[in-house]
């Protein structure tokens, strides 16, 4: 038997990207992994920043025990959601074994992204108070917002509904007062129409004209003399009045604690955006830090 002499090709390893077969540039899996890590990292972060917080905290020997807690809370945040991004982007970059740079910080900013929309879900839920961070206050403000007096400023939604309240008693009032004084039934749908368009306008102060016609009304349509007429409405206007300065003042306060909370809002909305910038910006350099170094060193992988 011969053998035959015909030569033999070694045989090598073909490597996908060498035979050109389609690949998805995308690691889906170093991004999920990246993600899950970086969540972790922002947890066990945060119960140790509480657990170290509230060891530091004495009531027993200080004044104001919680002064600069929610400085101290806002800058811990920022520092964890730092280094969580920047370890979840690193742990993506090794996984992903993408050596190109562009591929790399897209790898990073899809990690920065899957985190950003994980933790957008989370405030939502109990497990948001730890990692809910920027967008949780903001979702907090605009749920304020959106519930009305209430929730912004309870007490003086309060008083304003008590000196609501008290407005239509005083009306109800006048006109016990008066029911049985009109020798003119005519006279009182006269009477509570003056009165129906002053409350209609609003004013602060009642307009001399408006009081002088009172004042004819319950003069013309009662025994009561001018002066005694007079004193009448004097005393319903000065009560009016009172109320209606509180009813404004109210008003005014309300309209402040609204302000003051859209511009708290506005502010957190601001520092959430530059937060989130900031986070993409670290998470891929995370990624471009834990990149393999060489292609050589991508195969082995």
């Amino acid at each position: 038997m011969t053998r035959s002499n015909v030569p033999t090709t070694p045989v090598t390893s073909v490597h996908h990207e060498d035979a050109g077969l389609p690949r998805s540039r995308a690691s889906w899996g170093a991004v999920i992994a990246g993600t899950v890590m970086a969540l972790v990292v922002v947890l066990v972060l945060q119960v140790v920043m509480l657990w170290l917080g509230l060891t530091a905290i004495d009531p027993a020997f200080e004044a104001d025990p919680f002064a600069g807690v929610g400085t101290g809370a806002a800058i811990g945040s920022l520092v964890t959601a730092a280094i969580a991004l920047f370890v979840g982007g690193l742990v993506t970059g090794r996984l992903a074994n993408r050596v190109n740079g562009a591929d790399v910080f897209l790898h990073g900013l899809l990690t920065w992204a899957v985190v950003t929309l994980v933790t957008l879900v989370m405030t939502v839920t109990a497990a948001g108070a730890l990692i809910g961070g920027a967008l949780g206050v903001v979702g907090q403000g605009l749920t304020a917002l959106g519930g009305g007096a209430a929730a912004l400023a309870p007490a003086v939604a309060t008083e304003l509904e008590d000196v609501i309240e008290e407005q239509g008693m005083l009306l109800e009032d006048v006109q016990e007062e008066m029911a049985p004084l009109w020798a003119d039934p005519a006279a009182r749908n006269e009477f509570r129409s003056v009165v129906t368009r002053i409350l209609r306008d609003g004013r602060t102060a009642v307009d001399p004209a408006d009081r002088q016609e009172l004042i004819d009304v319950v003069a013309t349509n009662t025994e009561l003399s001018e002066a005694e007429a007079e004193a009448r409405v004097d005393d319903w206007i000065g009560r009016y009045e009172a109320v209606r300065e509180r009813l404004a003042g109210a008003e005014e306060e309300l309209r402040q604690a609204g302000q003051r909370a859209a511009d708290a809002i506005a502010q957190a909305a601001m520092w959430a955006f530059f937060g989130l910038i900031v986070g993409a910006i670290i998470a891929a350099l995370g990624a471009r830090a834990g990149a393999p170094a060489s292609r050589a060193e991508t195969r082995r992988s």
